[in-house]
């Protein structure tokens, strides 16, 4: 807080929209940010300068917060989408870009007034995905860090992570089957099952899912 009040003090900042100091004062952090695949919350990500797209969002987030600035998330599915099988589980891609407006989110995200885009390592291939709320980019953390405590093999920070995502968004589909994977994994097939049917009940996507 205390370096970015000091940022938007500067001259040439300090005369812009808050929207505008936002997109500023993520800017000039990219300049050295180093993309480790990594994920980071925001603190950790602007201490280290570093982490991945998941890192660079909660930073935005963040920083959007502290300036009351309005913010949309939407998923974007990057190529390749299949990252890695290990385990049997195969481990997929996408990742996260923010709309900062200077109102509140209305129906379409470009309704309502100006915004700016921050999208980090766009790719001509990618394809923009849907809206999600505040929980569900909130969820789409959880379920990260559980991803990774599952190939850790750590099963209960991976339940632990999916709970936390399962509480702010329980519709959110890929947490759903996360928590189906991980009940099949620790031996509790009925209650991999339960989750199964509930997420197909809920899911945008069957086949995804």
């Amino acid at each position: 807080r205390t370096e970015l009040n000091d940022f938007i003090r500067r001259k040439e900042i300090e005369k812009l929209s808050p929207r505008k100091q936002v997109f500023e004062f993520i800017s000039s952090k990219m300049q050295h940010f180093n993309y480790e695949g990594r994920n980071y919350i925001a603190s950790e990500a602007l201490r280290t300068q570093s982490g991945n797209c998941m890192s660079l969002a909660l930073l935005t987030y963040a920083v959007a917060n502290i300036l009351n600035v309005e913010t949309t998330f939407q998923v974007i599915h990057s190529s390749p989408l299949l990252t890695d099988i290990k385990d049997d589980l195969v481990v997929s891609s996408d990742h996260v870009r923010v709309f900062l407006s200077d109102s509140a989110y209305k129906g379409h995200y470009l309704s309502g007034g100006n915004y700016t885009v921050i999208d980090y390592f766009p790719d001509v291939n990618d394809r923009a995905g849907a809206i999600v709320s505040e929980q569900e980019f909130l969820a789409m953390f959880y379920r990260n860090l559980a991803a990774d405590a599952l190939l850790e093999g750590d099963l209960s920070r991976s339940f632990a992570m999916l709970e936390r995502g399962v509480l702010l968004a329980p519709k959110y589909s890929p947490v759903i089957n996360m928590m189906a994977i991980l009940h099949r994994r620790a031996g509790d097939y009925d209650t991999s099952r339960d989750f199964y049917k509930y997420g197909l009940e809920i899911a945008d996507s069957q086949v995804v899912l």
